[in-house]
């Protein structure tokens, strides 16, 4: 790459990546490079031939690693505590180990023989010979543990721990390990010896050495003086801590809230040129965010905190001199902190006004972790990186002027404009991205939850059981009348009791379908959709439907369906392309289908209690008012002056039918209240047809006299009068018995079957007694079959009727009327005959 920097990958090996903070040292004793991609294994890589030498195994993944003084040890912070490796011993056996034959690098299983210290949780470790400190993150306390290490030629691996000290977590700190934060910082200060000048394998170790002013106000004047041990700890919640291992004992202050998680911690020598310790200490924040810690140039010569930002999030840093190196993942940036602090300086003393750090881009892009500079030249450093991918690239950084390419002669302004251009372009890239992902991320959220609701409204899941549902759909009848026309509707109720909001792409059908003998009338079956836009938990939607006209009864009784459809096309046309969409298993269908529940709407579920009190003497004054005004009209002939019935009489009585039941049986199967109770069996039973349910109806039912009659009033679908009565008799054993009476021979019919269909559930939940339950279920059946057959035969006399309503010759009219009142009283002499007794 010509340019600032250029980039060279090493072999063509991966790493694979981890659940830790990956972390890269180099020992140059053995001219090794050491990677811990935060997985369970660390590599060892000849940085001359640049190949993989040997695998080391760890029981877990580990966190952090660290060399001695004399790279002879290589200590490990794995999740089952601190190892001790003698790597050259390791390296000279793996080396003795490979053949000719091997297909790749030989692993190695660390033994737990190396375990050196058993403490779990450890996250950082700092060497300070003979002292090895952890710091390890264990139920809401950072805790500090010091180990004095054995010495090299000692048999004995284990170290024995001196002291330990903890600090609280705060609650930042918490949410940020929560959602895998990267590991603390652990630095050693120390002050800066001519004698000894400073090498690259101090950084490596983590070793800093500071100018005696800063490293003073630091950690004060007893620390200094007494030599002791100044170690720096930057930590997950943005405190800046440092730590004094005194003679008379340690001690844990904090230095400097940062309010970002810190990622690096370094020393730069800022403005000096020649050799000596740093004058700066630099502390990096994950959102962008250095601090430089120097001494004030003020009266008071106290430390001088300042604050600058770069741009984030800064994933891993270095520091060499006068430089510092951010890799934000999507490049590496150089910060020359040399010329800020000059800049600085001058504003300060008033000769120009403040600058902000001028930082560089290196168009390195991916970089997990970083080692410090190496190989300092005249005109370039070299650092050695490992990407997010697994790859270890070296990194050569050349100083400004050495290898720039040659500026060319376009004009300086069509430049700026081409890379505003190029900004723009991937701008709205990056804008159309973003929210094709967050479309797909909503429609794939969508899936989920029409995958999820469609298992929990298996039978699988729920059984038979209706009120197990989480979502769950009933309906309720109700009367409606509008410009003096009446008409029977359908109010639908769903309930969302599952966790899931029900959004675009959710749909509630109802499916009406009329019976066979309403299908035979003319009537068709009919589907409503109703969309769901925001139906939250705990939440229900309600709708209405019609479903037939007061007086085209010939419609009942009639099945309904409730389901709930999602539906896949706006989905598949957004996850797919068009020409894939039809090729994907599983999407036969546009919908995914989850049905709810089913509705059997009959006579007695639509009848119109609107005359509760009245009277059946009340009923014929109605019926004969009617029947008297239909005779005034204007123009009438003979066939328009007869009921609705067909009949020219009317003061006959009405049609009627019942049914029998035993008294034992009620009290088996509905378990009535006890006689001491204010309502009779004929209650209960009446409330039951009513309903379904004992008691539910009970305010419906009224009572005439003696106890044991009840008797309810109605409108019937046809909009004729109906009278349901219930009365204790005594045929050679206690029954109740039944009887709808009314004018209306269809009225009759249609209630009769639906008392039919009701007796024949309640049959159901009778205990069978030998053969009786069998053959009672038996004669029912076959009653229903000829109800049902009757139904038929006043469908198509009523369909004659309405063909013969617009005819012309009223002789044929007359005829044709007289065949249908025969028929109809043919159905009811049938009807009459043979009542039947359940016991």
């Amino acid at each position: 790459m010509e340019g600032r920097s250029s980039v060279e990958s090493w072999g063509g090996f991966v790493f694979p990546a981890g659940p830790r903070t990956p972390k890269i040292t180099l020992n140059s004793g053995t001219d090794v490079v050491l990677i811990c991609s935060g997985s369970d294994e660390i590599y060892a890589i000849n940085k001359k031939t640049r190949t993989l030498q040997v695998v080391f195994q760890f029981p877990g993944p580990v966190s952090d690693l660290i060399q001695s003084p004399d790279e002879a040890l290589l200590y490990v912070a794995s999740d089952s505590g601190v190892y001790c490796l003698n790597l050259p011993l390791l390296l000279f056996r793996a080396q003795s180990s490979l053949t000719d034959a091997s297909p790749g690098p030989p692993e190695m299983k660390i033994s737990p023989d190396c375990l050196t210290v058993e403490e779990e949780g450890v996250l950082s470790l700092l060497l300070v010979s003979p002292i090895l400190l952890t710091l390890s993150h264990r139920g809401g306390l950072w805790t500090f543990t010091m180990y004095t290490t054995p010495p090299k030629e000692s048999p004995r691996r284990s170290c024995e721990a001196l002291r330990s000290f903890s600090l609280p977590v705060v609650h930042a700190a918490e949410r940020y390990q929560n959602r895998g934060g990267g590991k603390p910082v652990l630095i050693q200060v120390k002050e800066v010896d001519d004698s000894a000048p400073s090498s690259p394998l101090e950084a490596q170790l983590g070793h800093f050495s500071l100018e005696s002013a800063l490293l003073t106000l630091l950690f004060g004047v007893e620390a200094v003086e007494t030599q002791s041990t100044m170690i720096l700890c930057g930590l997950p919640d943005g405190r800046l801590c440092n730590l004094a291992l005194c003679p008379s004992g340690p001690w844990l202050t904090v230095l400097h809230n940062h309010q970002q998680p810190v990622v690096f911690v370094g020393a730069s020598v800022v403005t000096r040129t020649h050799p000596g310790g740093a004058e700066c200490l630099v502390v990096v924040g994950e959102l962008g965010k250095v601090t430089l810690i120097s001494v004030s140039d003020g009266a008071g010569g106290g430390l001088r905190f300042t604050e600058v930002c770069v741009p984030g999030p800064v994933v891993c840093g270095s520091v060499d001199q006068i430089s510092l190196y951010c890799s934000t993942g999507s490049d590496l940036l150089q910060v020359d902190l040399k010329g800020w602090a000059v800049a600085q300086a001058a504003a300060h003393r008033g000769y120009a006004s403040p600058a902000l750090p001028n930082h560089i881009s290196l168009n390195v892009c991916r970089i997990a972790a970083l080692t410090p500079p190496t190989g300092f030249t005249a005109d370039a450093v070299e650092l050695l990186g490992l990407s997010h991918t697994g790859q270890l690239q070296m990194i050569t950084v050349r100083s400004q002027g050495a290898g720039l390419p040659r500026i060319l002669s376009a004009p300086r302004g069509q430049n700026i404009t081409n890379c505003l251009a190029a900004v723009r372009a991937t701008h709205d890239r990056t804008s159309a991205l973003r929210s094709s992902i967050k479309s797909e991320h909503f429609l794939l959220k969508q899936l989920s939850q029409a995958l999820r609701l469609s298992w929990l409204l298996s039978p699988l899941a729920t059984g038979d059981d209706e009120r197990e549902k989480p979502i769950r759909w009933h309906g309720m009848m109700s009367w409606s009348s509008l410009l003096g026309k009446d008409s029977i509707n359908l109010r639908c109720v769903l309930q969302n009791f599952s966790p899931y909001v029900l959004e675009q792409g959710w749909t509630l059908t109802v499916a009406v379908c009329p019976s066979s003998c309403g299908t035979a009338g003319g009537a068709k079956d009919r589907l409503f959709s109703f969309p769901i836009r925001n139906l939250q938990p705990r939440q229900c939607l309600e709708v209405s439907l019609p479903l037939a006209d007061v007086g085209d009864a010939g419609v009942f009784p009639m099945t309904v369906s409730g389901s709930l459809l999602f539906s896949l096309g706006f989905s598949q046309k957004s996850l797919l392309r068009e020409d894939e969409a039809p090729s994907v298993p599983g999407l036969q269908s546009p919908y995914i289908n989850m049905a709810l529940s089913t509705l059997t709407v009959d006579w007695l579920d639509v009848l119109q209690w609107g005359h509760i009190n009245a009277t059946p003497q009340i009923q014929d004054a109605i019926e004969t008012t009617r029947a008297f005004i239909n005779s005034c009209r204007i123009g009438s002939t003979e066939s328009e002056e007869r009921d609705a019935n067909g009949d020219t009489n009317p003061e006959r009585e009405p049609y009627s039918a019942s049914v029998w039941l035993c008294s034992e049986l009620l009290c088996t199967t509905l378990k009535p209240p006890s006689p001491e109770a204010s309502k009779s069996l004929c209650t209960v039973l009446l409330s039951w047809f009513l309903s379904g349910d004992v008691g539910s109806q009970g305010d419906k039912v009224g009572t005439q006299g003696d106890r044991r009659i009840s008797v309810v009033h109605g409108r019937a679908p046809d909009g004729h009068m109906v009278t349901l009565s219930a009365t204790e008799v005594n045929v050679g054993m206690a029954a109740v018995k039944v009887l709808v009476e009314s004018r209306s021979l269809p009225a009759v019919c249609g209630l009769h079957r639906a008392m039919l269909s009701r007796t024949q559930t309640l049959l159901l939940k009778a205990p069978s007694v030998g053969g009786a339950s069998l053959a009672c279920e038996s004669s029912l059946h076959e009653t229903l079959q000829r109800v049902l057959r009757l139904d038929e035969v006043l469908q198509r006399v009523s369909r004659h009727d309405k063909a013969l309503h617009g005819c012309e010759d009223s002789t044929e009219l007359i005829s044709s009327r007289r065949q249908a009142v025969q028929s109809r009283l043919k159905v009811y002499d049938e009807l009459r005959q043979n009542p039947l007794l359940l016991i």
